[in-house]
């Protein structure tokens, strides 16, 4: 294992930055949607979604993307708060109109509204209606009803009772996804079984939490095709002239994986949560057969699903389906913040960010018009969507299956719309997590990268983060442009008052951060800003302890304004040469992590410390059980034991020989030493790395 064994000579160090993007390196490319983006696709959505299904989907993507607290993914209990708070009025009151309006409508078209019947009458599937019941059942939980003379209460009562009563069944007990003969469909588990889940918290009725659970295993029991890797048919037992489809249909894959992780958010947010851990467990393992399943037969170069993933593309009623695909993916981040699965997030991202890329990016599939991806004559500004391989210029997903007739490629699909919010809310909520899994399953993918343009997705991919330490100018004075560095960065250390920023300056550098997705940690340092916290002090434990403390308070407050959350603490300057050596100093700035963790979170899963590995920096986060992010240098060399070699002066670093260095450890895991073709193995105790580069070394902006 290679690890710094000295530490910086703070001549050296005190101008350290751990910075990661430089121009020539790393090319600005599409890494997420912006605010302008989303609501360009909300309002696609919004204008497409007619059908019961299409209804259902966009309530949960509202919540997903606008309302996270009422969301089953966020952290906290099921049922949320009764009354919501003043904040999320208007995205909750884009989200009420629909069940308000479906309850109206229900009422109108009916003699007696309490007898059994879906929300939807006349709806020929007996489950797509039922993926609005969550959104009624949480509309009669917060009072919507009041002044209005809406049941909500009934009506969902009323779909429940349809179901359990009504609907017809297999003999041993699997709800039909048709009401005029038993059909199951894959789509089934997205519809039914989170409203089953859900009503049963809301109710206090753990037994409908027992039968979301086993809906779910009949219908894996059906539709799991054992002989195709576990991915699920389509469509099977249809009775009374309805048709079957045994194919693996991509997103009929992805609706049923989603469907279990709502189920499985719904029952670890609930009271119920340790009375089910047997059926949370089974969840989690039927979600990685499909992840298992589906991702192996995927196409890295395309990074696209068929239709149907495991037939040629060309064969009947196949084509390539970004629809699908947005929905898979949205998955596998949602498993990775629930269930601690991370063996296809590497995958789950190279979709994203071909999803998210304009067509001119190397991220982007290879074949654009062999994917079917087309222009909308009506266009909204370039700057929005302009060039984008499968994003149309109206903000439509393509090329997609079309969502009325499952074999034909289609346009303007409003559940497409729906899955690329959610890959979109799924990813932000997992970076927000701490992006944690990103190195898995990457190491079989390092003979696929060749130049430099391709490091971004690489690092995405294998756990390497990319680091500024932004907000370090003061008043009129600006030290870098943030703005831009933030486009293409994973975290940002946060200058706190000592050494640089200010209260103005600190509050734009959090908002820039947010708007890019940026986590954001505590860049604390010594009381210096005449010195910029480069000259030593003598501190106790106890006084660094409160200095830190002083800082990364001031910072937190400005992320509650913004929403966000404390992500790491890095020392900057003096004290982190000082910590690295002194292991109560270093214990003592560890600390302030566990201060700022949420009061709930487990050992090494609240904010992580980033130091240097194999000195005090990574002993202390161990004994004081705090999560450590190493850093590792490409402007300084290690001799061949791995020792990191410090000079008092930086001789300069060609941008020729720095590449070959961060593509030599990006792809092999190899560090450079000072003798020509001798190289170290990198390993290291986490799945997280920063990569730092040094502002004092000669022409480093040019690296």
């Amino acid at each position: 294992m290679v690890k710094p064994t000295r530490i910086i000579n703070q001549s050296l160090y005190l101008a350290m930055v751990t910075w990661m993007v430089l121009k020539r390196l790393v090319p600005a490319v599409a890494q997420n949607l912006t605010e302008e983006q989303v609501a360009i696709i909300s309002q696609r959505l919004a204008e497409g979604a007619q059908k019961s299904w299409e209804l259902g989907t966009r309530t949960q993507t509202i919540l997903e993307v606008n309302a996270t607290l009422y969301s089953v993914f966020s952290r906290h209990a099921v049922p949320p708060p009764s009354t919501p708070p003043g904040n999320l009025t208007a995205p909750l009151e884009l989200f009420f109109a629909i069940p308000r309006t479906v309850v109206a409508d229900r009422t109108n078209a009916s003699e007696n509204a309490s007898e059994p019947q879906p929300l939807i009458p006349g709806d020929g599937a007996s489950a797509d209606p039922a993926s609005i019941g969550m959104s009624v059942s949480l509309a009669n939980w917060t009072g919507q009803a009041d002044g209005s003379g809406l049941d909500f209460a009934g009506a969902a009562r009323g779909q429940l009772d349809f179901l359990l009563n009504v609907v017809p069944r297999t003999p041993d007990g699997a709800i039909s996804h048709r009401v005029s003969g038993v059909q199951l469909w894959s789509d089934f588990v997205y519809m039914v079984p989170p409203f089953l889940a859900y009503y049963g918290v809301v109710a206090q009725n753990r037994t409908l939490l027992l039968e979301a659970y086993n809906q779910i295993k009949l219908y894996r029991n059906y539709l799991r095709d054992s002989d195709a890797q576990n991915r699920w048919k389509h469509v099977l037992l249809g009775q009374s002239g309805l048709f079957n489809d045994e194919g693996h249909w991509t997103t009929g894959n992805g609706w049923a994986a989603a469907g279990m992780l709502r189920v499985l958010a719904t029952m670890e947010n609930s009271q119920y949560a340790n009375t089910l851990n047997g059926q949370r467990k089974d969840l989690g393992n039927w979600v990685k057969e499909i992840h298992d399943g589906m991702y192996a037969v995927l196409n890295d170069s395309v990074n696209i699903w068929t239709n149907y993933p495991d037939v040629p593309v060309d064969s009947t009623g196949n084509f390539y389906d970004a629809a699908g695909t947005a929905l898979l993916a949205s998955t596998v981040f949602r498993g990775a913040v629930l269930l601690n699965q991370f063996t296809h997030v590497p995958a789950a991202e190279r979709i994203r960010m071909t999803l998210f890329s304009p067509s001119s990016s190397p991220l982007s599939s290879s074949s654009t018009s062999s994917l079917g991806t087309t222009t909308s004559s009506t266009a909204t500004p370039p700057s929005l969507f302009d060039n984008y391989a499968h994003l149309t210029t109206e903000g439509w997903l393509t090329p997609v299956v079309d969502p009325y007739s499952f074999g034909q490629q289609g346009s303007k699909s409003p559940e497409s719309e729906a899955f690329i919010l959610q890959l979109h809310s799924a990813w932000r909520d997992w970076v927000t997590d701490g992006a944690r899994g990103a190195n898995s399953g990457s190491s079989h993918r390092f003979d696929r990268l060749g130049n430099r343009n391709e490091w971004w997705m690489w690092l995405v991919a294998g756990g390497w983060m990319w680091v500024v330490c932004g907000g370090e100018g003061y008043s009129l004075y600006r030290i870098a442009d943030d703005e831009q560095l933030m486009k293409t960065i994973h975290l940002a250390n946060v200058a706190c008052g000592f050494h640089a920023s200010d209260f103005d300056i600190m509050n734009q550098t959090v908002e820039i951060a947010k708007a890019n997705y940026v986590n954001v940690g505590a860049h604390p340092s010594l009381p210096d800003k005449q010195g910029f916290g480069r000259r030593e002090m003598k501190l106790s434990p106890e006084e660094l302890f409160n200095c830190f403390t002083y800082q990364t308070g001031a910072l937190t407050g400005f992320l509650k304004v913004h929403g966000m959350e404390l992500h790491h603490i890095k020392p900057h300057g003096a004290i982190y040469g000082q910590m690295a050596r002194d292991l109560e100093l270093a214990k003592a700035g560890v600390r302030v992590c566990k201060v700022f963790s949420p009061a709930d979170a487990p050992p090494g899963a609240g904010v992580a410390f980033v130091g240097l590995a194999g000195t005090m920096h990574e002993v202390a986060a161990k004994e004081e059980g705090v999560r450590f992010i190493p850093e590792w240098f490409s402007d300084l060399a290690y001799d061949e034991t791995g020792k990191l070699l410090i000079t008092k002066t930086h001789e300069p670093v060609s941008h020729e020989v720095i590449t070959e260095r961060v593509n030599r450890l990006l792809k092999e895991r190899l560090v450079t030493t000072r003798t020509a073709g001798h190289y170290l193995p990198f390993t290291t105790e986490t799945d997280e790395v920063t990569i730092c580069v040094h502002s004092d070394t000669p022409a480093s902006g040019d690296s």
